[in-house]
């Protein structure tokens, strides 16, 4: 009897494990969500959204893509150029050798 409770508890384990190194892969879906939808919004001149959904994905994933660069891009459009600078900034900080960003700067 004591064997059966033990693996019972071992599976259990085991399960518990597998759902914890799953959980990145099925929360990073939800950032490439943002930053696609982002990008959608911003080829369809919705600059607002696209500024909102940008700053989301960067939240969501630091440094990992360039949602900081449209929704500077998208803070242009806006003419918002304050806050476009302020993301710039945030890029370069991260991608220093991003010609881009520093030609927009």
């Amino acid at each position: 009897m004591m064997r059966e409770y033990g693996s019972d508890r071992s599976g259990m384990l085991g399960r518990a494990v597998m759902l914890l190194l799953l959980v990145p892969f099925i929360c990073a879906p939800q950032t490439d969500s943002e930053y696609a939808r982002g990008v959608a919004a911003f080829r369809a001149g919705d600059y607002a959204s696209a500024a909102d959904l940008f700053a989301k994905a960067e939240l969501a994933a630091p440094g990992t893509s360039d949602a900081l660069i449209y929704q500077a891009k998208s803070l242009i459009h806006l003419q918002n150029f304050s806050s476009s600078e302020s993301a710039l900034r945030r890029y370069i900080a991260v991608h220093t050798d991003s010609h881009e960003a520093l030609y927009r700067k």
